[in-house]
């Protein structure tokens, strides 16, 4: 039984075509016959195609029907392929923090400029499942973020770092807010510079705070929020507990002296054989950071008086 049905050519017979060899019988037949109505005798599939043919009445019966079914195609119904010329951009966060290897694998290769589809020397890979040819398309851009002060960008991958452009993002001081409404005095914008000239002395210009952190600051709750959930943490972990670096950055309003009161080491330490250390360890000092969230809005003010906030000129 031949049915026609849509774009779907269902054939039954005694025997279903299973092998290569059945169908080339079939595309023999297709290519010696012009139509059915060519075909006067079953016979003749045999004198002219080829005596190996069997089930002749089969072959016959599909030939017939690809042919009624080549009919019913018009350029309206045949499916078309459109090309979208586009942009198209893949963001990969954190792409410094990934195996290469297991983000890109074959395709390493593929997103070279010159490798591309429609290049001089471009190139296409086989997916392993679906088994279909797969080239990338020149108008997909790919974009990496990492930040410049993880220690694991010193090892990226060079295959990477020969296939992308480099693009330095400094912080940018435009996008920050130059007052709050409740404080016009206080800039958040001046205090991002500030924080910054001070961190690239201590440590190094990758370790600049970017700009996303003072970003929509709009009154003094805002920006004591943001000291003490995003910027003390992360100076915490800049300076690994060196909590006098601290000081240098944000000033005595915000790093306080442990126990200055104290200043005998016998009113320290307890009862024991003296050691020859305790005039040493009481010249020691021991900074301690001021909890922000206890801060009530004028304490928080004047702690920011005593950063010595600098201009920022754009």
């Amino acid at each position: 039984m031949v049915s026609v049905k849509g774009e779907d050519i269902i054939t039954k017979a005694n025997s279903e075509f299973q092998s290569a060899s059945e169908e080339d019988k079939l595309r023999r037949i297709y290519e010696t016959f012009e139509n059915a109505e060519s075909v006067t005798r079953i016979s003749q599939l045999r004198s002219e195609v080829g005596n190996d043919i069997g089930w002749t009445t089969n072959y016959y019966a599909v030939f017939a029907a690809i042919k009624e079914f080549e009919k019913t195609i018009t350029s309206s119904n045949l499916p078309t392929k459109t090309i979208d010329n586009s942009n198209f951009i893949l963001i990969i966060d954190e792409i410094n923090r990934g195996n290469v290897s297991q983000i890109f694998g074959e395709l390493i290769t593929l997103i070279e400029d010159d490798k591309r589809a429609g290049r001089p020397e471009a190139l296409s890979v086989t997916l392993p499942y679906s088994k279909e040819s797969f080239t990338v398309p020149p108008n997909l851009y790919i974009i990496g973020t990492m930040n410049t002060a993880d220690r694991s960008v010193e090892a990226l991958d060079t295959a990477l770092r020969r296939r992308f452009e480099f693009v330095e993002m400094p912080p940018r001081l435009d996008l920050v807010d130059q007052s709050l409404t409740d404080a016009t005095d206080i800039s958040p914008r001046d205090i991002l510079y500030t924080i910054n000239l001070r961190i690239e002395k201590l440590l190094d210009r990758d370790h600049q705070i970017g700009h996303a952190y003072f970003m929509g600051l709009r009154d003094l709750s805002a920006l004591k929020n943001a000291f003490q959930h995003k910027l003390m943490p992360l100076l915490q972990e800049y300076f690994f507990g060196d909590y006098s670096k601290i000081g240098l950055v944000l000033g005595s309003g915000f790093v306080k002296i442990a126990h200055p009161e104290i200043k005998k080491a016998d009113d320290f330490f307890a009862d024991f054989t003296k050691t020859g250390y305790e005039s040493d360890l009481m010249e020691k000092q021991v900074w301690h950071l001021v909890h922000i969230g206890e801060m009530s809005e004028e304490d928080f003010l004047s702690a920011i008086q005593t950063m010595k906030v600098k201009s920022c000129q754009l």
